[in-house]
């Protein structure tokens, strides 16, 4: 069976969920910009951190990199399946 996708959608969809791991989470987000694939989008699940993950997270410019928020911690299951649900 074969798929639509919607249109202008990504071919993929990458989910990373984070706490208070801001310098790991900078390092992935530059190993998925250094890919050669470019149809993704990275959605970043920051599960409540304290650490100025917003903020450094923001600073990248790149239309491809989404972030979302807990505001409160629910665990790393529950901040992947929120990106998950808000991947397109």
């Amino acid at each position: 069976m074969a798929y639509d996708w919607p249109a202008g959608a990504p071919a993929i969809s990458i989910v990373t969920p984070t706490f208070n791991r801001r310098d790991v989470l900078l390092r992935a987000i530059a190993s998925v910009q250094a890919q050669d694939y470019r149809d993704y989008e990275h959605i970043v699940v920051d599960d409540g951190s304290t650490d100025g993950t917003r903020e450094a997270v923001l600073a990248i410019d790149d239309p491809r990199l989404r972030y979302l928020r807990l505001e409160e911690r629910r665990g790393a299951n529950a901040a992947r399946n929120h990106g998950i649900r808000a991947a397109r």
